[in-house]
């Protein structure tokens, strides 16, 4: 769910990201590429979180259209629909006209203007462009791609629905009311099924998960497939085969609740269930705001809580410990030879040491770096990076050009991989979670079996912790770690601490490597 920002100007807003196979599309839809935007219009907090929902809603709504419009899929309207969009219009311009206060004549006047611009009641309107933005802004309301036939279609029926609403309203300030006349002139909107309702889409499991993996620029058939994307087709598919059935309407929460107690009777970890049923909740919540579902979450409540850890889950390795892997990693060969190298000297994840290729290792203003970077690979390698802080540029400390990892880069052929002997994982076409089992395994063969290591990313709590006993200021600390370190607003302000590759090269030789002498 999204959270209210508030602006410079005090007013707070929902800000959604674009995924980037969308982004094409939200530019020619409006004219917005990376992002888009819903003014709360209100300057107090508790009044923006209950304008919120909808807000973010008709955000997300705007998204799968652009999704329709990229994958080329006309609004394909039958006269039905645009009879029920004209409704829609007939009924707002009622209720309003209705709650304007005044005398009859004053009434009438406010009802004239709109239909004194048709010379008779079946002429074609003489649309302006505010009549064509409105029929777009009412397909995309209700998930249609605005096309140009779906739009002069639209707005030409909407038109005429505002002046029946005109005329309607100038009999009722003479003291004629006829109720239901616009039920009669119209199809009812039913409030149960919004805009997948009206264009006919099907409540399954599988449209659900389509339409969620699409609002990130996914598809369920993609090879090779994301790891969240992976686990949720598992899930889908998990929750699929215990009720019998793909209908997503169907499921209810006695169902999900005796699924849940035989994940617990079965000795799942409450880790397991936990992640299972969040995956569960997030597709519910996607279906809920897309029309596929009515409210409330059939998940909500039923998570188990997460475990309850000290301040501290995971420890950094001590000083001792992790000269113990860099000494016994000059008897491995290729990825273990360097991996904890590289972790203890850079603070990097393992899975951007993982995805390195040969061109990642280059020199920058006479510096040597490693680009974490999520542009493809030449090899066709998916790469990956956790937020966008994380694609950065890391001056290589002098520890590891001593200990010789250049005369290796340069031994690798270019345009290929750092680790031939590390496979990509065949679910994900990722070196990172072949590297996390291979390093963690390596790690605990050599006796650090302490629970509270986790074999790489005590590495990086290291560095961390190392990178503050030199006093090094937060904002290069957080340049090489790939941290945000948004804590004030001129974080974000100029090219950023990451351009100014001296600075950080010499921030890094300031971080104490272990002796291995």
């Amino acid at each position: 769910m999204l959270r209210p920002q508030r602006h410079r100007t005090g007013v707070w807003r929902l800000r959604l990201a674009v995924p980037r196979a969308l982004r094409d599309a939200c530019y020619q839809l409006y004219g917005s590429r990376y992002e888009l935007i819903a003014n709360l219009h209100t300057r107090d907090y508790r009044e923006a979180r209950l304008r919120a929902a909808p807000a973010e809603d008709m955000l997300r709504q705007k998204l799968e259209v652009a999704r329709k419009h990229s994958a080329g899929m006309p609004a394909r309207l039958s006269d039905r629909q645009i009879a029920v969009l004209a409704g829609v219009i007939c009924g707002r311009e009622l209720a309003t006209l209705a709650e304007i206060p005044g005398n009859a004549a004053g009434g009438r006047n406010l009802a004239e203007p709109p239909r004194n611009r048709l010379d008779g009641p079946d002429d074609t309107p003489g649309l302006r462009k505010a009549d064509l933005d409105n029929a777009t802004a009412l397909l995309i309301e209700h998930g249609f791609v605005p096309d140009n036939d779906a739009v002069r279609r639209v707005a030409e029926t909407v038109w005429r629905a505002r002046v029946l609403a005109a005329r309607l309203m100038v009999e009722r300030v003479d003291g004629r009311w006829r109720p239901g006349e616009n039920g009669v002139r119209y199809p009812a909107l039913d409030q149960t099924r919004s805009a997948a309702g009206i264009s006919g889409a099907v409540a399954s499991l599988d449209a659900v998960l389509s339409g969620w993996a699409a609002d990130r620029g996914w598809t369920v058939d993609m090879k090779p497939k994301p790891h969240v994307l992976y686990d949720y087709i598992r899930v889908v598919e998990r929750i699929a085969g215990f009720v019998g059935h793909r209908d997503v309407c169907r499921i209810d929460k006695a169902e999900v609740v005796k699924w849940k107690a035989e994940l617990q009777s079965k000795g799942r970890h409450a880790g397991t269930i936990r992640h299972i049923m969040s995956c569960c909740r997030a597709l519910w919540g996607w279906g809920i705001r897309h029309g596929f579902l009515s409210g409330p979450n059939i998940w909500d409540g039923l998570i188990p809580p997460p475990a309850k850890h000290g301040v501290r889950g995971v420890r950094p390795f001590t000083d001792a410990e992790a000269a113990r892997l860099l000494v016994s990693a000059r008897a491995e060969r290729g990825f273990l030879r360097w991996a904890a190298w590289l972790l203890c000297g850079t603070g990097a994840r393992i899975s951007e040491v993982a995805q390195l290729v040969r061109e990642d290792v280059c020199q920058l203003e006479g510096i040597i770096v490693i680009r974490i970077t999520d542009e493809p690979a030449g090899d066709g390698t998916l790469r990956t990076v956790k937020t966008a802080a994380s694609r950065r540029t890391i001056p290589i400390h002098s520890a590891l050009i001593h200990e010789g990892f250049l005369e290796y880069v340069r031994s690798i052929p270019p345009g290929t991989t750092l680790w031939a002997d590390l496979p990509p994982d065949r679910n994900h076409g990722s070196r990172g979670v072949t590297a996390s089992r291979v390093f963690g395994q390596w790690v605990r063969r050599l006796g650090l079996t302490d629970t509270r290591l986790s074999p790489a990313h005590s590495l990086r709590h290291r560095w961390v912790d190392v990178a503050r006993a030199a006093r090094m200021h937060l904002e290069i600390r957080s340049a090489i770690s790939g941290h945000s370190a948004r804590r004030d607003e001129s974080a974000g302000y100029g090219a950023g601490m990451g351009s100014m590759i001296a600075i950080l090269a010499e921030a890094m030789e300031s971080v104490k490597m272990p002796d291995v002498r």
